[in-house]
Order: structure tokens, then sequence, then C-alpha cells
């Protein structure tokens, strides 16, 4: 390793330069040091007013949790300014039941009035409900099952059915033995019958009378006699058997 000799003045100088970069060095972390201790000084500020807002708040808060009415609600803030302040103990009070009115003075006149306006109110409310209130579990068993018969009442399905039945006609008609036609069985005979469809629902009778003989009830048994069709006030009807040989007299039954 080789030496390195130096004299005075490079020693003055080195000396030098190294006390200016420390005292330098020193001047800076004192100045740091200095602004450190501000900012430590507002920081411990700071915290001492949070401290003192913390405890006013506190102060402010059990003094609000404290109060009777910390907001200084009053009757008109909550719609009430006409109602008349009056101690219920000892206030004169007028109830109304019906017609009756009492005045009450004192607290026992007061409560007796009470109830008895209590009593008239149920007696409404009896009026409504029955005379024994609420229904009881028994009459409310028995009027489900009632609402629910469906013997004693009658469905939509047959209340419609009902009102579109039309009522029954009948009307009697002599048919000559001229109307039958055909050489051979089965022979057909035209009656017109008024207000006859082609789609009303109808029966047919041989109609008889005391005068009628029993050679007459052979005949028409005989001619075997039945509904062929019916159309526009007008109905055919068929003789399968033997053709009539007298008149006959018949009912159609036109259930519409």
């Amino acid at each position: 390793m080789p030496s390195i000799f130096l004299d005075n003045n490079a020693l003055t100088r080195l000396w030098s330069k190294i006390k200016a970069r420390y005292d330098s060095n020193i001047s800076t972390a004192q100045s740091d040091i200095a602004t450190l201790k501000t900012k430590v000084a507002t920081l411990e500020s700071s915290m001492a007013s949070a401290l003192t807002r913390i405890g006013t708040v506190e102060t402010s808060l059990s003094g609000h949790l404290g109060a009777s009415n910390p907001h200084n609600i009053t009757k008109t803030t909550v719609g009430l300014g006409s109602v008349p302040n009056e101690d219920w103990k000892t206030a004169n009070l007028t109830v109304t039941a019906d017609t009756a009115t009492s005045s009450v003075t004192d607290t026992a006149a007061r409560t007796n009035s009470l109830i008895s306006h209590f009593n008239w109110l149920r007696q409404k409310m009896n009026y409504v409900l029955g005379t024994s209130g609420l229904p009881s579990k028994a009459a409310t068993t028995t009027l489900t099952s009632h609402t629910g018969n469906t013997t004693v009442h009658i469905t939509s399905a047959e209340r419609t059915k009902w009102n579109a039945a039309a009522s029954l006609t009948v009307t009697t008609h002599s048919v000559a033995t001229s109307a039958w036609t055909g050489s051979a069985a089965p022979f057909s005979a035209n009656v017109t019958v008024s207000g006859m469809t082609s789609t009303a629902r109808i029966q047919v009778g041989i109609l008889g009378s005391s005068a009628t003989t029993d050679a007459e009830f052979e005949a028409a048994a005989a001619a075997n006699i039945r509904l062929y069709s019916q159309t526009t006030n007008s109905i055919t009807l068929r003789a399968i058997g033997e053709k009539p040989t007298s008149t006959l007299d018949i009912a159609v039954f036109n259930y519409g």
C-alpha cells in the first residue's frame, strides 16, 4: 500500500472542510429539531382543544338527556294548540251518550261517567255484532256451514240455467185423416204450430175425452204416431203403423 504524506497546509484545509460540513449538518439537524418541536407543540395544542370539545359535548349530552323537555316541545308544536290544559282529576268533563249528558266534577263522578260511556259504546257494538257482542266460535262455525251448504243455496250455474229457462207452452191441434200422406207406412202429416222453432224442446201427446171410443184409442195406438221433425211454425208427425182413419186431437208441449 503506498504511503500518503500530507503537509500542515493540507491538513489544515482538510480539517476546515470537515468542520464546515459538520457545522452545516449540525445546523440542519438543529433546524429540523426546532421544526419538529413546533409541530409537536401544535399537535399537543390540537389534542388539548379536541379534549376540551369532547368534554363540552359530554356535558351538553348529559344535560340534554337529563332535561325534562330538551327540545322545548309544546302542544302547538304537535298540533294540539287548541286543546285546553286541564287536570283530568279535577277538571269538569261533559260526556255525551245518545241524548244523555252528564257533568263530571270529581274523580268518582268522572269515573262513573266514563263507565257509562263505555257501556253505551258496548251497546252499540252489540247492536252491530249481535246481543252477545263478538260472535262465538259455535256461531261462526254454524255460519260457515250455512254459507257452504250447496243444498239450501243454488249455485251460480243453477241460477243461470233457471233464468234462461222458458215457461212451458201447451197448444192443442186436430189432425184430420186427409192430412196424412203416403200409400204405405210410414205415413206423414204436417201440423201448423205457431211459435215453433227448429231447436225447441217439445213433446207430442194424443188427447182423448170421455166421448172417445175404445176403437178410436185402438186406432191411435195402431198408428204408432211419433214426432218426426220440426221447423218454424210447423211440426211433422209420422205414423209408422196403420194410417189413421179418424181425426186425432194432439197436444204439443213446448219447453222452449
